[in-house]
């Protein structure tokens, strides 16, 4: 690392993130570890309610939204997904749209019932539906909670480029194999101070040889069981994330196939 991490005085109060290892809660296939979704895949209509305090690392109280990466999964026929907190009347938007046969992820930030609970309604397809989340906002119940702020970047900075014949950067030449990890050093760099607690970036699949998914997780992290952006064949794809940082670094994981990886970051948390 360039330097010795700084540290500050924790932010008090409402509306501060904290960034978590990123966790399954839930999943409908029956094909994966039993949970409180398995086998509740919704019909076209349908919704699904999902409790996201007091799971995958978020407290059961003083929470007032989560950073969940919702994926849908080969839905019957094309199809979106609403995203709201549960109890609340459905808003007239989609969160994530599929085709029939697609495996396809989009990032939300979303708030929770007074249950922490959200619904997710499935408007055509019933596809399984899978839920990682990667953080949480503290609410109003506690003056005294701790948590990080957002900053913008002046302008959206790439810090990671595995392609050969792009701009020489960290990760130059650095192709993905199947079931590789990829250390992308996030604090410190593009702006982003030492003591950042995660990083907002896009992160892109170009040219995968099968279909397949990255994993975004802090460093020193056993690979955990979620995702954060899935992709196809040749396909070129990106998606969100809130990357959570451990020794200023993140670690991407590629699932399967070979496939190049481009990284821009958009803000941080500290």
């Amino acid at each position: 690392m360039s330097r010795a991490t700084t540290h500050r005085r924790p932010r008090l109060g409402p509306c501060l993130y904290n960034a978590l290892v990123p966790a399954r809660i839930c999943d409908t296939r029956t094909s994966q570890p039993s949970n409180q979704c398995t086998g509740k895949a919704p019909a076209s209509g349908g919704i699904l309610d999902v409790q996201v305090t007091g799971k995958g690392g978020v407290p059961s109280s003083g929470v007032a939204a989560a950073v969940l990466n919702i994926t849908a999964i080969d839905a019957a026929s094309p199809g979106y997904l609403t995203l709201f907190g549960q109890g609340a009347t459905k808003p007239t938007a989609s969160n994530l749209n599929y085709r029939a046969g697609q495996v396809v992820a989009n990032r939300v930030m979303l708030p929770v019932s007074s249950g922490g609970q959200i619904a997710i309604f499935t408007g055509n397809g019933s596809p399984n539906i899978a839920v990682d989340v990667s953080g949480y906002f503290t609410d109003t119940s506690d003056a005294h909670a701790q948590g990080a702020q957002f900053t913008p970047a002046p302008s959206p900075a790439r810090i990671c480029d595995t392609r050969q014949g792009q701009p020489q950067n960290p990760c130059t030449g650095k192709t993905l194999s199947a079931e590789g990890i990829l250390a992308v050093q996030g604090a410190d760099s593009a702006g982003a101070p030492a003591d950042a607690t995660a990083v907002v970036l896009n992160a892109t699949a170009a040219g995968p040889t099968t279909g397949g998914f990255f994993t975004v997780y802090p460093a020193g992290q056993v690979t955990p069981i979620a995702s954060d952006l899935n992709f196809g064949v040749d396909e070129a794809i990106a998606n969100m994330a809130v990357a959570t940082l451990a020794a200023e670094a993140f670690i991407v994981y590629n699932a399967s196939g070979s496939t190049e990886l481009v990284v821009d970051v958009v803000g941080w948390y500290s």
